[in-house]
């Protein structure tokens, strides 16, 4: 089994099909990930689950397994086998070594699993199938109410979803960002860099601009989603929204454009060989980050930014419904976790609590 990338819209909108060893369609997917194109959801969304769903095919082909007849036994025997270690394969002649998904990585996968069959229910392909009536979609916290399972949550539920410790996003420090800025060796990247930074893009919606995107005068960026896009970039959220930004950026916007002497609609573009005025793709960015980490020595991916602007952002006292907007988060559960205080805060906080109580008992610290 292997995932299989094809472009729909005249050849530009990438997506994911699956296909069996013998490169065959794996029709009952491939359904469901068209239809996950049609409702316009985003390419890296289509192949997550296209991930996913190879490995679930890939065990119901090993075990025969009928996947309009699978069960609870049969789904908890995949997550199972999700969890046991692997041998990886290890392409520079070193000695394997063992590895095990994580439980994020089972649950990821499981999500994708029961997003295939709600859709066949839906369809009502599966409407008798054994999984909707056990519990493992009760303890939704979007559907608890529709099933009459209040807040509990069932055993049944803890065998297909593993528990995973909540982890705070990894953000950049004002230090790292100014380094990884002056390691830039033209105003392109430099302008690139310091957008990530200051509006929390996603690289698609950065890579996806046009210079009428950018208001000088109002200081705002209009993020739009365009499916035409010649590299592919496209912006998550279906809606037009618009990030405000500072005159340094601006400024910075300016010299990047006296600097750039190929006509373009495309904000980013490439600077030299044959593909130069052409817009510049994801493959071209993360080569730049990884030639800026090596002249760093820091570690960054373009999506680092936008958990350092977030969390910089709730840092400077905005709450969750600001964060969402700016971000363009469709939930605002996707912007809470980035009001949680980190160590460093929560070390901070208990620092105030022992001064505070300190002065009010008149004791010293020890």
């Amino acid at each position: 089994m292997k995932t299989q990338r094809v472009f729909t819209h005249g050849g530009v909108t990438p997506t994911w099909i699956v296909i069996d060893d013998a490169y065959r369609p794996v029709e009952f997917v491939n359904e469901f990930l068209r239809y996950l194109t049609t409702v316009d959801r985003s390419p890296n969304t289509v192949r997550a689950y296209a991930s996913a769903l190879k490995t679930y095919a890939l065990y119901l082909a090993n075990h025969k397994i009928d996947w309009v007849k699978v069960g609870f036994k049969e789904l908890t025997g995949f997550v199972a086998e999700l969890t046991e270690p692997v041998q990886a394969v290890s392409m520079s002649g070193a000695p394997p070594r063992i590895a095990q998904r994580t439980n994020s990585t089972v649950n990821a996968i499981m999500a994708g699993v029961k997003g295939l069959y709600e859709y066949y229910r839906r369809r009502g392909v599966v409407t008798e199938l054994e999984i909707y009536q056990s519990k493992i979609y009760k303890h939704s916290r979007y559907k608890h109410s529709l099933y009459g399972e209040g807040r509990r949550h069932p055993v049944e539920a803890s065998v297909l979803t593993r528990k995973t410790a909540r982890t705070l996003p990894r953000r950049l420090t004002r230090t790292q960002v100014d380094l990884i800025v002056r390691a830039c060796s033209n105003e392109r990247d430099r302008f690139l860099i310091q957008l990530l930074d200051e509006s929390g893009l996603r690289i698609g919606q950065a890579l996806g601009l046009r210079h009428s995107d950018v208001d000088v005068e109002r200081k705002v960026i209009a993020i739009v989603r365009r499916r035409d896009n010649a590299n592919g970039a496209l912006s998550k959220r279906r809606e037009t929204y618009e990030v405000h930004i500072s005159d340094e950026l601006i400024a910075s916007y300016v010299c990047y454009l006296v600097d750039l002497d190929t006509p373009s609609d495309y904000v980013f573009v490439n600077l030299c060989g044959d593909r130069v005025g052409r817009p510049l793709t994801s493959n071209s960015v993360t080569a730049l980050c990884r030639r800026l980490t090596d002249k760093t020595g820091i570690a960054f991916t373009p999506h680092l930014f936008r958990h350092t602007h977030a969390k910089d952002f709730a840092a400077s006292g905005a709450d969750s419904r600001y964060i969402q907007e700016r971000l363009g988060h469709a939930s605002r559960e996707s912007s809470e976790i980035y009001t949680l205080p980190d160590h460093a805060e929560m070390k901070r906080q208990f620092n105030n609590f022992r001064d505070a109580r300190q002065q009010l008992t008149g004791s010293k610290p020890s």
